[in-house]
């Protein structure tokens, strides 16, 4: 409205002027008279719509067709609808009156929205005739909440302008909206939503409502809030520049952002500027938040690549975002994962580094990079050497020679390997581990031909063995005819000590033999009882041996000891880590099967793993999966029985509740397969024939079992013969009203 418009009116009705206002040109001129404390308006009823005021009407439904069918009769004689209501039986003669004012507000505000710049006032009186004329052709009201009433209009305008800034705008009804259009309650809404039609921009809504044009775009924007009608366009965030906003614009346009989405037919792109906005403002919380909800719905799409990319543009602002990495780390290891399966191990190798790069602190990821070299052991030694450096330089030297100790497991015989776990020894201080270690590598070198460098690692280990201490020899009896000058010594040491060193080495004598014995026999397959026992005995072996340690804390054959403690403590690790890849393979391959259905072969896996883990955390693992996975059965066995029992007895709409229930969260059981949803098809107007893919089903309301996930045709043909088509997909709602057009 023109601002001095309103000063205008405000000024005549504060004056109590009488005479005569001029709205409009042409032939759309229009005129209010002013008598003091009262308004008029001649030609009442000449915009020819109704007020939505369903409280006063005498049915809670004005009839399908009734409203419409008045319209087309009355369009052209300029009467007051009002009275025509009354007429044919929907008003009451005490709730006309309170009908015509209501009427004469919406008319008279129209007119005076739509007059623009073109108005005048003439002061003078009225001409009696018209305040003598008839009830039909104008109706008086009070000046006073006419001025309110113009005021408020101001004021719902520009909430309006935020939702719906423009008329071009396309509109949509979801779901939630379709459900309202058939409820009693919402008859008003019926009759509006039934113009939307998802071509239609809201000024063809307007045209076509059967309301006056203000009060259809009030219900319109309720119904936006209400998520009922969503939108395709959005004007309102069209050519905004960024620099240009202050604080509290920028926190305006925010809120604009985001209550946009939520009435967004698709709130992917209007997210994606919000997430813009965001990173400009420097909210980085609020944008990892948008980033992360906006990568979910791709994924849910299946853009897995798009939702990779915001998930990684979240991260870049919080690399200790933990719930992001979780979800970058499982694209990439289920592309790993499927690139194994088909026997691409560049493209393995490519997916597992970027797991690493997610999670750097999860060393089996790189035994997982080493595993696509296959036997390759040059290239697993250059990998699992750069890894190693890659680990120390961020300071994890402790989790480094973990992963070194663990390939070192695979693959015994790397030169390479073994010289990086001596270096490692020797940093903790671990003498007499290295010394055993360079034992190791000497044979190593010597067995290769390398018989000089093979020389100078046993000078280095003459050099760390301690003076006082004879060199350990490559073979006991020959050690027995080489015994040194400090050797002898220490002979008689152990006979001033009344036997108690020699005790010792012959307990130590005893281990040694004992760990041959246990390192000449052959590793069983893991998982098999003999596995299990071999894992066993040298568990206690070790226990043995650290006792034995713990009692004779000082003697001279304590590197001795640590380096047969040393080597036994190596071939338990290398079992158990062999036992947990065994468990990890058959828990892997149970859980794989179970995600794609096969349940039986789920069973059969976690039956093995309950077997061979009996008594260990992964054997109760295995129990406790085998019982969730009969409690899912089971569940959907009586979801489905139940299902059938409520549609045997008639109750389609416990019947659908109970199959979407089965579709949603039992999809990969036999019971979800195969079944169909009961849809109930209502039509608008009542009573049409419906076919469903051609078959004909009878008169609306009928039931339609819909098959989930597939699109039925449904076509209606009303009883002048128009017919609508309609694809209806699941899972839906149970009931679906459908506009015949």
């Amino acid at each position: 409205m023109a601002k001095k418009l309103l000063q205008l009116i405000e000024q005549i009705i504060k004056k109590e002027d009488v005479g005569t206002l001029f709205l409009g040109k042409g032939e759309q001129v229009r005129h209010i008279f002013f008598s003091g404390d009262e308004v008029h308006l001649l030609e009442a009823g000449k915009e020819c719509r109704f007020v939505p005021a369903p409280h006063l009407f005498m049915h809670s439904r004005a009839s399908d067709s009734a409203l419409s069918d008045l319209l087309s009769k009355l369009s052209n004689q300029h009467q007051s609808l009002g009275s025509a209501l009354e007429r044919v039986g929907l008003l009451t003669e005490e709730r006309l009156p309170v009908y015509l004012e209501m009427e004469m507000f919406e008319e008279i505000l129209l007119i005076v929205d739509r007059s623009g710049q073109h108005f005048l006032f003439e002061a003078g009186n009225v001409p009696e005739a018209l305040l003598l004329g008839a009830d039909d052709q104008h109706v008086s009201i009070p000046n006073q909440p006419l001025l309110q009433a113009i005021k408020s209009r101001e004021q719902e305008k520009r909430e309006i302008a935020e939702i719906l800034p423009r008329l071009d705008e396309k509109l949509v009804l979801s779901d939630r909206g379709q459900e309202a259009m058939s409820g009693e309650r919402h008859w008003v809404f019926g009759e509006i939503g039934a113009v939307i039609d998802g071509t239609s921009s809201v000024s063809e809504v307007l045209e076509k409502s059967l309301f006056f044009p203000h009060r259809t775009l009030v219900i319109l924007c309720a119904a936006a809030r209400q998520g009922w009608v969503q939108k395709t366009l959005f004007r309102e965030l069209e050519d905004i520049d960024y620099d240009q906003l202050d604080a509290k614009a920028a926190n305006d346009l925010v809120l604009r952002y985001i209550r946009a989405a939520e009435m967004s037919t698709d709130q992917v792109p209007v997210r994606e500027r919000l997430i813009d906005l965001l990173e400009y403002l420097g909210k980085n919380g609020r944008a990892i938040e948008q980033l992360t909800l906006v990568g979910d719905a791709y994924k849910e799409r299946g853009d897995v690549d798009k939702a990779l990319s915001l998930y990684e543009r979240a991260l870049a602002i919080d690399p200790s975002d933990t719930k992001l990495k979780d979800k970058v780390f499982e694209i990439f290891y289920s592309r790993a994962t499927l690139a194994r399966d088909r026997d691409e191990q560049d493209e393995t190798r490519r997916y597992l580094e970027e797991c690493t790069r997610v999670r750097p602190e999860q060393i089996d990821l790189y035994e997982e990079v080493l595993a696509t070299f296959g036997d390759d052991e040059a290239r697993v030694s250059k990998e699992a050497l750069r890894v190693i450096d890659l680990l120390r330089k961020e300071h994890r030297d402790q989790r480094a020679r973990d992963f070194l100790e663990r390939v070192m497991l695979e693959f015994p015989e790397s030169i390479a390997l073994r010289r990086r776990h001596v270096n490692f020894l020797l940093d903790a201080g671990n003498t007499a581990g290295a010394i055993a270690g360079l034992e190791v590598l000497r044979k190593q070198l010597k067995s290769a031909g390398e018989n000089a460098e093979a020389q100078d690692i046993q000078k280095k280990i003459e050099r760390l063995t301690p003076k006082e201490l004879p060199a350990e020899p490559d073979g006991r009896s020959e050690s027995k005819k080489r015994l040194s000058l400090a050797g002898l010594t220490l002979c008689g040491l152990l006979t001033a000590f009344g036997g108690y060193q020699q005790h010792t080495y012959q307990m130590l004598d005893t281990y040694r033999n004992q760990f041959d014995a246990l390192a000449s026999a052959e590793i069983p397959v893991p998982g098999s009882p003999g596995f299990r026992q071999e894992q066993v005995r040298t568990r206690n072996f070790v226990d043995a041996l650290r006792e034995f340690h713990g009692a004779h804390p000082v003697m001279i054959w304590g590197p001795a000891i640590q380096r047969v403690m040393l080597s036994a403590e190596d071939r338990l690790f290398y079992l158990d880590h062999s036992s947990r890849r065994e468990f990890e393979r058959l828990l892997n391959t149970a859980n794989a099967y179970e995600s794609r259905g096969q349940f039986e072969s789920a069973r059969t896996w976690y039956l093995l793993l309950e077997k061979k883990g009996r008594g260990t955390d992964w054997g109760k693992q295995a129990t406790d999966r085998l019982e969730k996975l009969d409690n899912y059965l089971s569940e959907a066995k009586r979801l489905l029985a139940a299902g059938q029992a409520a549609s045997a007895a008639g109750d389609f709409e416990e019947s659908f509740v109970i199959y979407r229930t089965l579709l949603l969260d039992y999809s990969r059981t036999d019971e979800a397969k195969g079944i169909r949803l009961p849809v109930v098809i209502r039509t608008k107007p009542g009573g049409a024939e419906v076919w469903a893919d051609d078959e004909r089903l009878g008169k609306a309301p009928v039931v339609v079992h819909v098959p989930p996930f597939e699109a039925m045709e449904i076509k209606i043909q009303d009883s002048r013969g128009r017919t609508t088509t309609h694809y209806i997909e699941g899972p839906l709602e149970h009931v679906i009203t459908i506009k015949v057009r």
